[in-house]
């Protein structure tokens, strides 16, 4: 701010002087300037003293107060010479104040300015120590770079020697596995062999079973020609019943494929053989049937309507397409049996076991059903009627 006041009080100074120097060139003349020193240096009292005085000296008529006049005037003159003079000695030491705090404020500005040269010095100082700092760690990365990349190249070499020892041992593994093929294939074939002897051997061992039932069953025929209460001796009745239960389940071949649930065709053969021989169905029913064993029988498309039967087994039996059309079926454990797309019209079910069984399309119409441990859901996709009853305890 001083610097400026400076500048704007040195301006107005110049152009009141060129005013005043224009001012008195244009009312003084050409010779304004002679004027003037004529005016400041000599005034016009002292000049008029002077021109009387050399008259009276001309005259040699020098009066006391002529001298006087001369005298005071160039004492007056010399005084007013010299208050101009400090007047204008002033100027200079104004301006030098000026200067001087001009010269101050900018010697302030100039400590202002080193204190922050020296601020930024050490910024700088602090700047290139972190400077010399982070090459270092530049150079430590630089260095780590350089062994991580050696590091990555031994990696590959090792990696290039473990493809080459991966590929030799695919080779192993690829003769390993024609090896395993050629095992499996002769592992099948002897897996084939076997089932053809197991199948041979149990062949033999039903053909033994069944010249056994044929024996059976021809002391049976043998038995009942001359009997009239048609039943059976102990011995004949004995031997029917462990019969049955030699005989075993198995997969039976259907159209070139193995059934999906093991059966006993043997079994069912010699239940129907027994329901149609004649034989007392009272003595039937509680001395052979009931004491015998006919799970997993084979009884499909089987005719079996208008019969009694009590307390017999016949788990996990195949029934399916089989016509028991009011038959009657009481204290009979049939679980897990196949009704579907039988016939069970007026067929009537009590105390019997039938969990887990199958009823997929089979007519139950008029079917009465008292008996344990039959879920309804079993029953959801069989044909039923209004006089179908179902009733069933402890599901």
């Amino acid at each position: 701010m001083k610097f400026d006041n400076l500048v704007y009080y040195s301006g107005v100074i110049a152009w009141l002087i060129v005013f005043l120097l224009v001012f008195l060139r244009f009312f003084l003349g050409k010779k304004w300037k002679k004027k003037i020193v004529y005016s400041i240096f000599f005034g016009q009292n002292l000049r008029d003293s002077i021109r009387k005085l050399t008259i009276e000296i001309n005259e040699k008529s020098v009066k006391n107060q002529t001298i006087i006049d001369v005298g005071v005037s160039i004492f007056y003159r010399f005084t007013r010479i010299g208050i101009l003079g400090l007047l204008i000695s002033l100027i200079p030491l104004i301006l030098l104040k000026q200067q001087n705090n001009l010269i101050k404020s900018q010697n302030e500005l100039f400590s202002y300015q080193n204190n922050r040269i020296n601020k930024q010095t050490n910024l700088l100082e602090n700047q290139n120590k972190k400077i010399d700092l982070q090459n270092q760690f530049f150079k430590e990365q630089t260095d780590l770079y350089n062994k991580q990349i050696n590091q990555i190249d031994q990696q590959n070499s090792l990696m290039r020697d473990q493809n080459k020892l991966i590929n030799i041992q695919n080779f192993y593994f690829d003769k390993q596995i024609s090896l395993f093929n050629e095992q499996n294939k002769l592992n099948k074939l002897q897996t084939e062999k076997l089932e053809q002897q197991n199948i041979l051997s149990e062949s033999n061992r039903r053909s033994s079973l069944i010249f056994l039932m044929s024996n059976i069953l021809d002391k049976l025929d043998e038995e009942l020609k001359n009997n009239d209460k048609r039943v059976l001796s102990k011995e004949l009745t004995a031997r029917i019943i462990s019969l049955s239960n030699a005989f075993k389940p198995y997969y039976i071949f259907n159209k070139n494929k193995l059934s999906e649930k093991i059966l006993s065709p043997e079994r069912g053969q010699l239940f129907l053989t027994l329901i149609l021989s004649g034989i007392e169905f009272t003595f039937l029913q509680n001395e052979i049937l009931s004491k015998s064993n006919f799970s997993y029988a084979d009884l499909r498309e089987a005719n079996l309507r208008n019969l009694n039967f009590e307390n017999i087994i016949l788990n996990n039996a195949d029934l399916s397409n089989a016509d028991l059309s009011n038959s009657s079926f009481e204290g009979t454990s049939m679980i897990n049996c196949n009704f579907n797309e039988a016939k069970l019209q007026k067929t009537k079910f009590r105390e019997c076991f039938l969990n887990k069984s199958s009823f997929k399309n089979t007519d139950i119409r008029g079917a009465v059903f008292k008996t344990r441990f039959l879920n309804p859901v079993d029953l959801k996709n069989a044909i039923k009627d209004d006089k179908t009853e179902i009733e069933t305890q402890e599901l």
